[in-house]
């Protein structure tokens, strides 16, 4: 109960701050950004229409002619935190969830201090605060998925140094669903990088920590049953993989796209009081100075013991893959870890010093207020390595911060280290000096913050979700599919994004499309095929979306299959009249978007000749996109019928009909003899076997919560 008391003060401090960061997300300008716009919330829009009339979104017909949607691990269907946001519009639920879960990542980072590494709540403050409003989870606070999904490793962290130090298996069975529920959560919340990556570091840091050695194994039970949990998003996600552009794995050179540059490996821990950070949100990292001081002055102590060796070696490893094709380590953990050529961007093992430095921080804030003396071997290492690297990173680095921030910086880290120094010679300043590197620390992270893009790139609430003018100006908006062509929406303010639709804007609008955006495994081959042949681009680039892949011309008779009634031009510098099919014609123009009218054979036609004979039809419930009714003719019995929707694993018909794909990407079946009604329907594949692995892990989960603690000496001392 004592220490309840003394957390509560503690903890109001570190949530005060994330409030002061992050607290205006709650007001009436809501967060924009490109991938905002184009990415998440399109997701989020998409999901709650769904879940808000008790439907469980399983198809989406929006981007790319349809595609899978639960199957999509990026658009969180079952991620449990998000469903209490129902209630509240997509954009303003968006911004609720952001400032929840960096408030959850703040207070793991405060918890993992007071109980694993045993320090006090005003050193906890730096470690929760230092986390939370550290430039990793700044700069990426506009990709929703990852900071939703990043929330959680502090918590896996703090369950795997539970169970690795446990005296016996009855002690270690909490801690082992401790780590299971947040690896399940990681998944769940939407960027299975950050799940790669938390199983990566949990692990790491159980091998060293653990005693005996063989107690590391509860890690690996945990993990698994962690995956199992998630068996039900993970499944469905699996086999989505095995189709994707993706499948197999990508390629090294894909594999280190984004790899945080050898000349940045220092300056972007550095922050920047006086601009925002302008070398790219993948490379930013930046901690206060007074941060990086107590962290040398924690390993220089030895303050945290093997717990301290942990997190100096999970974030040197963090450091090192962040830095991909720049080091032979990425390529070796290419080779042979598992999963580990399944994502681009090496940067975002950032994350991982971003997190342990903090806490290192945080046991040298406590060794500044007992005026510890450190080792001399261990100072005059960390003393030099600090010199030599500070000095050469500086000196080599780009994007370095302003002359201005290096010097408040560096007035930063000499009082932490004056202030140590001081607290060792009398012996009695400790606390005050521990108090005022505190306010230190907070007046850096409000510093840095006060640039940060979370001040700027907002826009007032509602108007991303507000109908397009476009869209406005668009005589039947359900009639067949559009087709957005602009040269460059990311330059656009966001208003202005949404104006000209580019994907996946256009799923705001509710308007159904043949391009698609999708930075993930929702990229199908057939698709990229199927684009190939429309586009007549040989070189189709298969992480871009159709119209970055334009040639010339476009197949006259594959884009009237695809049931595309108008496209949307805007700036675009090739002549309109070719590259669309013959009989294409202007109709409209709503502000600088022209709006033209092109040929097709609807949504609904027999395969070869095109001809739609009279009574066939194709029945939709936009409420309910897994299901298709196909009215057939009697003139049409035995003909092959094709249906203008891509066609997926999951995709099944009545009457015993069977499908098959055309021409790469639609769906089409032989009709019965006489006609009559098919019924179409849709099912993510994978989605019961992954239920019932689910439901069994939830079983073991409740097992061993339900197992009790048995009294008696208390755990190892985080000292040790």
């Amino acid at each position: 109960m004592r220490r309840r008391v003394h957390d509560a003060p503690a903890v109001a401090a570190v949530l005060a701050l994330v409030g002061a960061a992050f607290g205006q997300l709650l007001g009436h300008r809501l967060l924009a950004g490109y991938d905002v716009t184009t990415y998440s919330l399109p997701n989020r829009a998409e999901v709650t229409w769904a879940l808000r009339h008790l439907h469980l979104p399983q198809w989406d017909p929006f981007r790319f002619a349809g595609s899978p949607l639960l199957a999509n691990p990026q658009a969180a269907v079952l991620y449990p935190l998000h469903w209490p946001l129902l209630v509240l519009a997509p954009d303003r639920a968006q911004d609720v969830a952001l400032v929840l879960h960096v408030a959850i990542a703040a207070v793991g980072a405060y918890a993992f201090a007071r109980l694993a590494l045993r320090t006090s709540p005003l050193a906890a403050v730096v470690a929760g605060a230092g986390f939370g409003l550290s430039g990793f989870v700044e700069a990426h606070i506009g990709h929703f998925e990852q900071t939703t999904s990043l929330a959680w490793l502090p918590w896996a962290l703090l369950a795997t140094d539970r169970l690795a130090i446990a005296e016996d298996l009855r002690r270690a069975a909490r801690p082992v669903a401790g780590l299971a529920a947040a690896l399940a959560l990681t998944a769940l919340a939407g960027h299975t990088q950050y799940l790669h990556l938390a199983i990566a570091t949990v692990l790491v840091y159980a091998l060293i920590v653990a005693r005996p050695f063989a107690s590391a194994a509860r890690a690996l039970a945990g993990v698994a049953l962690g995956v199992a949990l998630a068996a039900i998003q993970l499944v469905p996600t699996e086999l989505l993989s095995r189709r994707s552009v993706r499948s197999g794995g990508l390629s090294f050179h894909d594999a280190v796209a984004y790899s945080l540059p050898r000349s940045r490996a220092l300056t972007a821990f550095l922050p920047d009081f006086t601009r925002a950070p302008h070398a790219g949100v993948e490379y930013v990292a930046g901690l206060p100075w007074a941060v990086l001081a107590l962290a040398a002055i924690a390993v220089a102590t030895g303050r945290a013991g093997r717990r301290g060796v942990a997190l100096a070696a999970i974030a040197v490893l963090g450091l090192v893959l962040a830095l991909g094709s720049g080091t032979p380590v990425f390529r070796l953990a290419y080779d042979i870890v598992p999963a580990m050529d399944s994502f681009r961007v090496p940067a975002r093992w950032l994350l991982v010093p971003s997190l342990a430095l903090p806490l290192l921080a945080a046991c040298g804030l406590d060794a500044v207020t007992h005026g510890l003396r450190p080792h001399r071997a261990a100072l005059a290492t960390v003393t030099a390595g600090a010199g030599v690297v500070g000095v050469a990173g500086l000196a080599l680095g780009r994007a370095a911060p302003e002359p201005v921030s290096i010097a408040l910086g560096a007035v930063a880290a000499a009082l932490a280290a004056g202030g140590w120094y001081l607290a060792k010679r009398t012996g009695r300043a400790g606390p005050f000096v521990a108090l005022a590197l505190v306010l230190v620390v907070g007046g850096e992270l409000l510093g840095a913050n006060a640039h940060a893009y979370v001040r700027s790139l907002r826009v007032p609430a509602g108007a991303l979700l507000a109908r397009s003018s476009t869209a406005a100006a668009l005589s039947d908006p359900t009639a067949g599919r559009i087709f957005s062509v602009t040269t460059d929406a990311v330059p656009l303010p966001y208003g202005e994004q949404r104006r000209v639709l580019p994907p996946n804007a256009f799923v705001l609008d509710h308007l159904r499309s043949i391009d698609g955006y999708d930075g993930g495994l929702l990229v199908d081959r057939n698709w990229v095929r199927a684009m190939t042949g429309l586009s007549r681009n040989r070189t189709f680039r298969d992480d871009s979306p159709l119209v970055a892949n334009l040639g010339p011309t476009l197949d006259p008779r594959r884009f009237a299959e695809l049931d595309v009634t108008r496209v949307l031009v805007h700036d675009w510098p090739a002549d309109i009249p070719t590259l669309l099919p013959p009989g294409s014609r202007r109709i409209a123009r709503a502000g600088d978007v022209d709006v033209w009218s092109t040929p097709t054979y609807g949504p609904v036609f027999l395969a070869g000749s095109g001809d739609v004979p009279a009574g066939l039809r194709l029945l939709r419930d936009p409420r309910r996109p897994e299901r298709l009714v196909v009215l057939v003719p009697p003139a049409a019995g035995g003909r092959r019928v094709v249906v203008s929707e891509s066609y997926a694993p999951g995709w099944s018909a009545s009457r015993g009909v069977r499908l098959t794909r055309h021409h790469d990407l639609l769906m089409s079946f032989v009709a019965p003899a006489g006609g009559g009604r098919v019924v179409l329907r849709y099912r993510t594949p994978g989605l019961v076997a992954g239920a019932t692995i689910t439901m069994v892990a939830l079983l073991v989960l409740g097992a061993l919560l339900a197992v009790p603690r048995r009294t008696g000496p208390h755990l190892t001392s985080g000292r040790s």
